[in-house]
């Protein structure tokens, strides 16, 4: 099991405890049954929530490859950007917190298709999670 899982199942079973010790109180307490059940079911949702996955592909050619000084953000244009419920539309993003190597070789093969103006394939985030505002790019190739 990666670091990465180990850490994410510490933080929910972190969730779940605190959920119990609520409604351990409420039950000790004076509270209504209606705000027990609605305490209980959002303790529940935070607990095992949605999470940001990668669950589409897109395949276009690279339009434009944009960097900033002031961020480790990539942001990509496709020929074609799909559509999205929640996220601008305008650009896939690489978000800054992906570790440095792994933003460098999305980049490389950022580039690589750029240059050659081939079409690629974008492994992303078609229904969760944004990437400031953008679509979240999880793959290149």
């Amino acid at each position: 099991m990666s670091m990465l899982s180990v850490n994410k199942l510490s933080a929910r079973l972190a969730r779940l405890a605190r959920l119990a010790r609520l409604a351990r109180l409420m039950w000790l307490g004076n509270v209504s049954n209606t705000l027990k059940a609605c305490l209980i079911i959002f303790g529940l949702c935070s607990a095992f929530g949605a999470s940001a996955k990668y669950d589409a592909n897109k395949v276009g050619v690279v339009t434009a490859v944009v960097t900033y000084a002031h961020t480790d953000m990539i942001l990509v244009v496709l020929d074609k950007m799909p559509e999205h419920s929640t996220c601008k539309t305008t650009y896939f993003a690489i978000e800054a917190k992906t570790p440095a190597d792994r933003r460098q070789q999305m980049l490389a093969r950022l580039l690589t298709a750029f240059a050659t103006g081939k079409k690629t394939n974008i492994g992303y985030d078609a229904k969760g999670d944004c990437a400031n505002g953008y679509i979240r790019l999880y793959r290149v190739g």
